[in-house]
């Protein structure tokens, strides 16, 4: 017989796929005893124990989309176990040549294996497994195979070595309590029995319990019926033996096996060892995510939005004792900004009723939204411009009559109260088609055509330096912005003039009139010439 026969053969008798095949060693528990079959060799070593067993051996399937513990009950493994007769020579022998030749026709496969199967619908399946090897034949991946075969070193029963702990199990008619989630992250601990809502809701406690106490815990089995823990640190110990040092590894005994709870929704931790052999680590991989630091600093976001994530990380390894990334923290801070505010695809077809807000509550205002109509039919934001009437009075009656202009970049909310804002607009880009639909240099020529207007010194010599570099440059530029009088301001331009003529003509185009003293209205009671002002206004909307 090879092993693809023996597959197929199941496959019929159990009308379903079988992805993985198991036998249990005469005389042994499925603790002890419980062996895979993957391959022709495996077929011959189950054939020996069968014969060995007198011509009965138990045969365990995996069922294809269902795990083990959906078919077997730990009391009731004697009543679902698949039974294979085999035949034997005459003389009991334990090599019987015509067991081990390949059996092609089903006739006679049939006449070589009965196997008495139980179907999954006959009678209430008790599916509490209490039997530690169950829950790890529940494995998702490869790795199951070489933990079955290293199964005596699985037994939770064992009395030889108690430095690994008592794994506890759940115990039948016993009332267990029910996980509280207002409790302290610090308390949070796993407890044999305790039921949970949702599989989702055990991993964030468990993921509490890891980062309370250091604990680099691993999820090897994570659905929605059911979840597997281990603790992933090792431990290596050096043994000096004959004067030979060998290093020896050894598991973190720790260990959490919880499932859905017959009937119901919720979840509980079916079996439990809760001892560690490890110690403390700082760096927990995986099991600290942004999701998970966005929880706790939620209220610390929405409290101080401009609180960086530089601090943020100093201030995790200072709580929760473990090292995180800025990107980690990044990411938490946009989680946590995002979940109170809303998307930016929620805000913009609000504007449309912002709008028709203020010019119901403040009659008088303007405001005025642009939008762009693209090829695909849809409509797109553009711009957005705000001036309140209650604003433009108090300008009108309380303010000194210098109006600055700026442009900056939007990061959040505005909260400057020193400085006075008579109007402002949203604009998708800078530019001059957007400075003009502003519409103040504009407005300004045709409402008050003898107003004053300045450039911002300051912007002037930063373009002025791109060209003309230089101590000297720079002290004559700010000496001729800075005169007072005529005389003054036409002495230092003259000395540029003298070093090189280009930087002077660069000047003179720029309107000198705009941005030197010298030329400034004496009754406007305002002689600045930088546009100090709106950027200390900038600086303060633009922290993130």
């Amino acid at each position: 017989m090879e092993f693809n026969d023996l597959v197929e053969f199941i496959e019929k008798v159990t009308k379903s796929k079988c992805t993985r095949l198991y036998y249990c060693v005469h005389g042994k528990t499925l603790s002890t005893g419980l062996r895979v079959i993957k391959c022709d060799l495996d077929i011959y070593r189950f054939l020996d124990h069968g014969v060995a067993s007198g011509g009965r051996i138990a045969l365990y399937i995996d069922h294809y989309n269902e795990d083990l513990t959906d078919v077997i009950g730990e009391d009731s493994l004697t009543d679902l176990v698949n039974d294979v007769n085999m035949a034997t020579n005459d003389d009991g022998s334990e090599s019987s040549d015509h067991i081990y030749q390949s059996q092609k026709e089903e006739d006679e496969v049939s006449n070589l294996i009965l196997l008495d199967h139980e179907d999954n619908d006959v009678g209430t399946l008790n599916k509490t497994i209490h039997d530690p090897f169950l829950t790890l034949l529940c494995y998702d991946s490869d790795d199951m195979e070489e933990d079955v075969n290293s199964v005596d070193d699985w037994d939770a029963n064992k009395d030889d070595d108690d430095s690994d702990g008592v794994e506890q199990k759940v115990e039948p008619d016993v009332i267990y309590p029910s996980y509280d989630p207002t409790i302290n992250w610090k308390l949070t601990k796993p407890v044999v029995g305790m039921k949970f809502e949702s599989p989702s809701q055990l991993k964030e406690s468990l993921i509490d319990y890891g980062v309370s106490n250091g604990y680099q815990l691993v999820f090897p089995v994570n659905d929605y019926k059911r979840l597997l823990v281990r603790c992933g640190k090792k431990e290596t110990n050096v043994e000096e033996v004959e004067g030979v040092q060998n290093k020896k590894t050894r598991k973190c005994p720790f260990r959490l096996w919880a499932s859905r709870i017959i009937g119901e929704s919720s979840f509980q931790i079916k079996t439990l060892n809760e001892k560690h052999i490890c110690s403390r680590k700082f760096s927990l991989g995986s099991l600290v995510t942004h999701t998970w630091i966005a929880k706790p600093y939620f209220k610390q976001i929405i409290q101080n939005p401009y609180m960086s994530v530089r601090a943020m990380k100093s201030d995790i390894m200072r709580k929760f004792k473990c090292k995180v990334s800025l990107g980690q923290c990044g990411r938490a801070k946009k989680k946590a900004l995002l979940e109170y505010e809303g998307g930016l695809k929620e805000h913009y077809p609000k504007l449309s009723d912002y709008r028709v807000e203020i010019l119901r509550t403040n009659p008088g205002s303007n405001v005025k939204m642009v939008v762009n109509t693209m090829s695909d039919g849809k409509e797109y934001f553009s711009s957005y411009y705000v001036c309140f009437k209650g604003v433009k009075d108090g300008w009108i009656n309380g303010c000194r009559r210098v109006i600055c202009l700026d442009g900056c970049f939007l990061k959040s909310e505005e909260t400057l109260i020193i400085i006075f804002p008579l109007a402002w607009a949203v604009v998708s880009v800078e530019n001059k088609e957007n400075w003009k639909w502003f519409g103040i240099l504009e407005a300004m020529k045709d409402i008050f055509p003898y107003a004053e207007h300045r450039q911002c010194t300051r912007h002037i010599y930063a373009n002025f330096k791109k060209k003309f570099h230089g101590l000297h440059f720079k002290n004559l530029f700010w000496a001729a912005a800075d005169s007072t009088i005529e005389q003054d301001f036409e002495e230092k331009m003259n000395e540029i003039k003298a070093i090189n003529k280009e930087a002077y003509i660069h000047l003179v185009e720029r309107n000198p009139k705009s941005w030197s003293r010298a030329f400034f209205e004496v009754d406007r009671a305002c002689d600045a010439y930088k546009n100090g002002m709106s950027e200390s206004f900038n600086s303060c909307i633009r922290v993130a």
